[in-house]
């Protein structure tokens, strides 16, 4: 069979029962399927179908599928269905074209599954890795403040914040992204077309880290970062930023909630949250990146020995 669409009639099994009427239908290679039906399941209607019996896909893989009651054969991924495993298998097809030469073969794709599945499935990827080179020099010391966000000091005694891809997609307004650089970034490339690291210098540290914590909630309890220290160093190194962000928190721009109410054809008065606005905390001082907490541990190992 040839890799493009097919009749959804010449798939291997009848699974519309559990997916709704099949629309149409690509054959991926040898077991695995693209299909897209006419009902919402899972969240979406497009999903991987895989025959269990393929070579071509990994154990590791089939162990994220979802069986399909009554076809014993058919494991399903729904693209829309979080932890479905379905980033890894379009990287294990695309495995399959790279290694076979194939006119399919797409390396971007390749290197976005990878990328994509890091940030959802480390455990099969691996955790993200800060590159060695940036511009502002060779990495020689780092910590990891979460899975793709680390902090690091460099061969020119600089310190930096780097973010793998694609952590900091849809992260940072334009105010923030005039910091970034992109390490191993071709000149002249369009940073969209660059599956790289974005990396911001230490002045811009501050701003950086609070519109990360702000996106990822697994940042906000972060034992390195210190928020009323952050914030005070916003206010002191940023003071228009703070003074535009409190005043849109106050507008209610942020408060979701009102918004999609008034969206449905309520009438909701959108509000701010004083918790979440930019404050100067007196005495917390300006030191908000703190990794004594793991010095102070190996002090106590050291010498309980």
């Amino acid at each position: 069979m040839d890799i493009g669409r097919i009749d959804p009639r010449d798939l291997p099994w009848d699974i519309s029962e559990t997916t709704g009427e099949i629309m149409s239908a690509e054959f991926l290679c040898p077991g695995v399927y693209y299909i897209s039906s006419s009902e919402i399941v899972d969240g979406g209607s497009e999903f991987y179908a895989v025959d269990k019996r393929s070579e071509v896909i990994s154990d590791a893989a089939k162990a994220y599928g979802r069986r399909v009651d009554g076809v014993a054969d058919c494991l399903l991924y729904p693209f829309e269905r979080q932890g479905s495993g379905r980033r890894i298998i379009a990287y294990e097809v695309q495995r399959y074209y790279v290694k076979r030469n194939l006119p399919q073969a797409d390396n971007r794709e390749l290197l976005d599954a990878a990328a994509y599945g890091m940030e959802s499935y480390p455990e099969y990827f691996g955790l993200f890795l800060l590159p060695l080179d940036t511009p502002m020099g060779r990495v020689v010391r780092y910590k990891t403040l979460m899975n793709g966000v680390f902090w690091a000091e460099t061969d020119k005694a600089t310190e930096i914040i780097a973010v793998a891809y694609p952590r900091w997609q849809d992260v940072f307004t334009p105010y923030v992204m005039r910091y970034a650089a992109y390490a191993g970034q071709d000149e002249g490339a369009e940073a969209d077309d660059a599956v790289e690291c974005l990396c911001f210098p230490e002045q811009a540290a501050p701003v950086v880290l609070f519109e990360l914590r702000n996106y990822y909630h697994e940042l906000r309890d972060s034992p390195y970062i210190d928020a009323p220290a952050l914030m005070n160093a916003i206010y002191r190194n940023f003071p228009d930023y703070a003074v535009a962000f409190n005043l849109l928190e106050q507008s209610g721009v942020n408060d979701v909630a009102s918004l999609l109410i008034n969206a449905a054809g309520g009438d909701e008065e959108p509000h701010g949250l004083t918790e979440n606005m930019i404050a100067i905390t007196k005495d917390a001082g300006f030191r908000f990146l703190r990794f004594e907490r793991e010095y102070r541990e190996r002090q106590q190992q050291n010498q309980a020995r």
